[in-house]
């Protein structure tokens, strides 16, 4: 999760790609839910939100794995 001025695609398939120890041994990754913003300060907002406490209870309460 986090602001990119790449495409989710795009950096789904760098994480996948293995390019850092962390990535590595976490993968494979999936995309399960994007937001897009014109503003980047809005889009950072909503991230810090997003990884806050009441973000995750949002998260679990909206997002659904599959």
């Amino acid at each position: 999760m986090g602001y990119t001025a790449k495409s989710a695609l795009i950096r789904l398939k760098e994480h996948n790609r293995s390019c850092n120890r962390w990535t590595r041994h976490n993968s494979p990754f999936q995309i399960l839910y994007t937001e897009m913003y014109q503003i980047k300060t809005e889009a950072i907002r909503r991230e810090h939100f997003l990884k806050s406490g009441q973000g995750r209870k949002w998260l679990d309460a909206n997002i659904t794995i599959k």
